[in-house]
């Protein structure tokens, strides 16, 4: 059982639980931070990032949700299925994922890690706010 610890990053006033997370598609991988949004169903990327990827969406099957920043009109994606990997420290927790991944967020926001995908790929999620820390903890296999 792996056990990764992450200090949230301090954006403005606030503090976030923001981490590294490396998508890999094929050979094809792609290094950046997302925020772990327990409000957020699934996991969603911009669409820039499959195409950097060389991730092949289905067009035809469209995901429409809603409830992101403050757009009052429902939003497109479309799902794919690659490894997300959470590091920290030199250890890792790699996972097969579903991702939607959507123009119809902005391209300069952080992708979010939601409840499908996420959150239901660990044991436990600890979120300690008052010490800036987040504690993700994977399933025993």
């Amino acid at each position: 059982m792996s056990r990764l610890k992450f200090d949230y990053v301090k954006l403005g006033p606030y503090r976030r639980p923001i981490i590294p997370v490396r998508l890999t598609y094929g050979n094809n991988s792609i290094n950046t931070q997302a925020l772990i949004d327990s409000g957020a169903d699934f996991n969603l990327f911009h669409l820039s990032m499959a195409r950097n990827l060389g991730l092949n969406l289905n067009i035809n099957k469209p995901i429409i949700f809603g409830g992101v920043g403050n757009k009052k009109r429902n939003l497109t994606g479309y799902m794919g299925v690659l490894d997300l990997m959470v590091y920290s420290k030199g250890s890792n927790i790699e996972f097969s994922t579903s991702i939607v991944f959507s123009e119809d967020i902005p391209s300069n926001g952080f992708p979010l890690l939601g409840e499908f995908g996420f959150f239901d790929h660990f044991e436990e999620i600890h979120f300690y706010y008052k010490r800036g820390k987040v504690v993700l903890q994977d399933k025993a296999n």
